[in-house]
């Protein structure tokens, strides 16, 4: 079989790939509800409300764009493994 320098990824990757999907998909849905409920309270909400649903969507944005990061890493690096993976956590950075 012609190889072009890449692996076939095997069940494993796959299985991996299958669950930073779901994750990527369930946090944008949470991070879509936060950003909705901060929206929604602008319109009656006091400002100590719209603060905390201003965290929400925050702290839930943080959270999808981990997710993205740690996707995108798989898909570069072909199985998501080796020494450039993405940093973990809300607040990790990807460049220096």
């Amino acid at each position: 079989m012609l190889s072009l320098g890449r692996e076939t990824p095997n069940r494993r990757a796959f299985s991996e790939l299958g669950a930073l999907q779901k994750r990527v998909r369930r946090l944008g849905a949470r991070r879509n509800v936060a950003l909705r409920r901060f929206s929604a309270s602008r319109h009656g909400a006091s400002c100590a409300v719209q603060g905390e649903l201003w965290l929400e969507f925050t702290r839930a944005h943080a959270h999808y764009r981990c997710a993205v990061r740690r996707l995108a890493q798989f898909c570069l690096t072909g199985h998501g493994g080796g020494a450039a993976a993405a940093p973990a956590g809300p607040g990790a950075q990807t460049r220096p």
